[in-house]
C-alpha cells in the first residue's frame, strides 16, 4: 500500500514546481518572475543543469544561493533551475507553455552548468557562463554579469504592471 504512494509522491516532486535539490526554485510562470524582475530592476538568473551534476552543486550552493539569502529582498535578482533534461512544463517569458529541455534547447544550452542572465521581457542580458567553477573565478565571472545586466537594466525604462486601487 505504501508503494504505490510513495511513487506517486516522486512524480508529483518531478513534476512540480518544487525547488531543485539545494533551494532554487524551478520556474512555474517566467512571465510573472519578468515583470517581478522588471519593477525591482533586477536580472532573472536561470542555473541551466543536470541532475547529479557536481560542478551544478557548486554553483548553485557556492554562488547564486549567496545572492538569495545574503541580498536585500528588494536587491535580490529572480532566480530559478532549469533542468537541461527535464520534462516539467511551466509559462516562459512569453506566456507560452514549455518544458524545461525545450527551454535549455531554445536558448542554445548545449552544457551544464550553464547561467544566463535575462532581463524582465526575457532578452538575454550577458553572455552565458559556461561551465563549472574549475579555476576559482566563477565569482568574478558572475559579478562581471551582474554589473553588465544592471547596466542595462538601468539605461531600459521600468515597465510595472498597474495595480486595481483598492477601494
Amino acid at each position: 500500500m505504501l508503494r504505490p504512494i510513495a511513487i506517486l509522491f516522486v512524480v508529483l516532486l518531478m513534476f512540480s514546481g518544487m525547488s531543485h535539490a539545494g533551494g532554487i526554485p524551478a520556474p512555474l510562470d517566467l512571465r510573472k518572475d519578468g515583470q517581478q524582475a522588471a519593477c525591482r530592476g533586477v536580472p532573472v538568473i536561470i542555473l541551466f543543469s543536470l541532475p547529479d551534476c557536481p560542478f551544478c552543486a557548486t554553483v548553485r550552493q557556492n554562488y547564486l544561493m549567496s545572492l538569495m539569502r545574503d541580498l536585500p529582498p528588494r536587491e535580490r535578482p529572480v532566480i530559478r533551475e532549469i533542468s537541461v533534461t527535464g520534462t516539467g512544463a511551466f509559462i516562459g517569458f512569453g506566456n507560452e507553455k514549455i518544458s524545461q529541455r525545450q527551454f535549455a534547447y531554445d536558448h542554445g544550452v548545449r552544457f551544464a552548468p550553464t547561467v544566463m542572465l535575462f532581463d524582465g521581457a526575457g532578452r538575454s542580458l550577458t553572455a552565458p557562463i559556461i561551465g563549472g567553477d574549475t579555476a576559482g573565478l566563477y565569482g568574478g565571472y558572475l559579478d562581471n554579469a551582474l554589473a553588465e545586466a544592471a547596466r542595462k537594466i538601468s539605461d531600459a525604462p521600468i515597465v510595472c504592471p498597474r495595480r486595481a486601487a483598492a477601494t
